[in-house]
């Protein structure tokens, strides 16, 4: 203890008058640091390697060569070795990867999504089967039409892009092939990543033959603009080449179910890669023990180095069940590092593959036809990755499953949220990780939805999520719908004491205090109860005996509470002459605050 003139000269930070060294002020924050695969406690600038944060210890050694970003179900990050993440019911990112970005925003467990609109072609016709695919990116979706007719030519098919401007989901533009001909199905598959679409044509004609084709569109100067017809390097007749697309910044992967190299609609799938001006072929991917109608490459996913393909017609080991096959990319090279089947799925008669998604180190594989409780409703197998091996974490189905559902007709991953949709059922399922596994949060279904097959395909981003309806209705006829539900779920916001329901970015951006998603304003939300504008007498209204504490307000402007909040009648932030008539406003109502 000493003066401020004493500490100076001393050499010493000074701490402010009266303060005392009882809880120790001088106290120096260390925490772990990691020098390679050592590992040292000390302070953030002493630590020449990588500095773990304030308070971080070294045990369990978070230096270890294979420790990485961990994602913990809040969303928070953590550096921890694979088995430390498992136990703590976290998702492991990688060896090596950092925290930095890596674990997005968390699905709030309350969230539970709301239909907001449905979209359909301008010119949509009866069997257009609009929502047979569907993508979405921000505020751009596309949706495959494949039965649209072009001109004369039937089921040429058609892809329709639609952006969301302030709420409103409208079309922007209708894509076809340079060449439409009947029965060549474009529109099969879909998928968006930023100025980028990719349009499978399953059935396009190339070389004369109806091997299939896929179509690359960018968005340049405001339109969407064709610039490649993407081929495979087989010139086999009938491959269903384009069956299925995945998009990734510069890469792409693309299904051809019915390639028969390793036997009759065995199944193939190729990898693509963006040189900056074209799309070219990086490598052709074929499952290890894949053979006659395998039908791998039905569904495909593709994020960063890892690549998942669909088979549901693989063996395994000698019946046809279904498996998901993973490959890893080492330089340019795609190797098969593990096969993936469910844990209860049954010797003949499952679909497992029938559709997969991956996104850091989850992986989740369907089975359209899955046995729960003795029906055939479909389920989702959790796959999390450990160390190098890929292990099965859950099983889900839907909570009201019947025969018939096809739970696993389609599935997306979002920030560890999974979406799963049930095109016999007409509805997608949301589920969201709690305490390591994941608990259904939410039915998405357009009222009167049934029979529109609604969850035959879907995609989620962001804070939109859309599912195709190839068989909805409109105008009465069989046209096909895709709708769309929001996750941007509001909650009660704070702002200069006053409470009204907003998004968490809207309200963070008008200074406010956010206090949860689905969090609803009550009288004592924000201290309302304890702070009734203009009652200075504390009677809960303000009535003639407050009027002198007001005009001394306005003479003296307060600037903190509880005299800001009573005297700031207009809720302003300040008080001054606007405050006037509201007070007024208020003494004439004679009513007790909250009502």
């Amino acid at each position: 203890i000493t003066t401020s003139d004493g500490c100076t000269a001393a050499g010493g930070t000074y701490q402010g008058d009266n303060t005392t060294c009882v809880s120790n002020p001088c106290t120096v924050q260390t925490g772990a640091c990691c020098q390679g695969a050592s590992c040292a406690v000390t302070t953030s600038a002493a630590c020449t390697g990588t500095y773990l944060g304030d308070g971080s210890v070294c045990t369990p050694d978070p230096c270890a060569t294979d420790a990485g970003a961990c994602c913990l179900d809040s969303g928070q990050c953590q550096n921890e070795v694979p088995a430390d993440c498992l136990a703590l019911g976290g998702a492991f990112q990688g060896t090596g990867v950092a925290c930095t970005g890596q674990c997005g925003t968390p699905l709030p467990v309350d969230c539970p999504g709301a239909f907001i609109d449905t979209v359909t072609g301008d010119d949509s016709d009866t069997n257009d089967l609009f929502g047979c695919g569907v993508a979405i990116d921000d505020n751009v979706a596309v949706v495959g039409a494949r039965g649209a007719a072009i001109g004369a030519a039937n089921f040429a098919g058609a892809a329709y892009v639609f952006r969301n401007t302030a709420g409103n989901w409208s079309q922007e533009d209708k894509l076809e092939s340079n060449t439409p001909a009947g029965n060549e199905l474009f529109g099969s598959s879909v998928d968006i990543d930023g100025d980028r679409i990719l349009v499978g044509s399953r059935a396009a004609v190339v070389g004369g033959q109806n091997r299939g084709a896929v179509y690359a569109f960018e968005h340049i100067a405001g339109d969407w603009q064709l610039q490649q017809e993407i081929v495979s390097t087989s010139s086999q007749a009938i491959q269903r080449f384009g069956f299925s697309v995945s998009l990734d910044a510069d890469a792409a992967i693309i299904g051809a179910s019915a390639d028969g190299q390793m036997g009759t609609n065995a199944g193939a799938a190729w990898i693509f890669i963006h040189n900056g001006s074209i799309w070219v072929v990086q490598q052709k991917l074929l499952g290890l023990d894949i053979g006659i109608n395998a039908d791998f490459g039905v569904s495909v996913a593709l994020s960063g180095d890892l690549a998942v393909v669909g088979a549901p017609d693989a063996p395994n080991p000698t019946n046809s069940r279904g498996a998901a096959y993973i490959f890893e990319r080492s330089g340019t090279v795609w190797g098969q590092v593990q096969k993936l089947v469910g844990s209860d799925t049954p010797a003949n008669g499952s679909n497992l593959g029938t559709a997969v998604d991956i996104d850091g180190d989850l992986i989740v594989v369907t089975d359209d036809d899955a046995l729960h409780n003795g029906m055939l409703t479909g389920a989702a197998y959790v796959f999390e990755r450990q160390g190098a091996t890929w292990v099965e974490r859950q099983k889900l189905v839907a909570s009201d499953g019947s025969d018939g559902d096809l739970f696993g007709s389609s599935v997306k991953i979002r920030d560890q949220a999974i979406a799963v949709g049930a095109e016999g059922e007409s509805a997608a399922y949301t589920f969201v990780r709690q305490n390591g596994s994941w608990v259904e949060k939410s039915k998405l279904a357009r009222p009167a939805s049934v029979g529109e097959g609604a969850g035959g395909s879907l995609d989620w981003n962001g804070s939109s999520l859309i599912a195709g309806a190839e068989f909805g209705l409109t105008g009465g006829f069989e046209t096909g719908e895709a709708h769309i539900f929001d996750f941007s779920c509001e909650g009660a916001c704070c702002i200069n004491g006053n409470c009204q329901l907003e998004f968490e970015a809207d309200c963070d951006a008008a200074g406010g205090a956010f206090l949860g998603t689905g969090v609803e304003c009550v009288p004592t939300s924000c201290g309302l109860a304890a702070c009734c504008i203009g009652d200075f007498n504390g009677n809960s209204m303000a009535d003639p005996s407050d009027i002198a504490d007001f005009v001394n307000a306005l003479l003296n402007p307060p600037t903190g509470d509880p005299d800001l909040c009573l005297a700031d009648a207009d809720e302003s932030g300040t008080v001054d002459g606007a405050d006037v008539q509201p007070f007024v406003d208020a003494l004439i109502a004679e009513e007790p605050c909250g009502v």
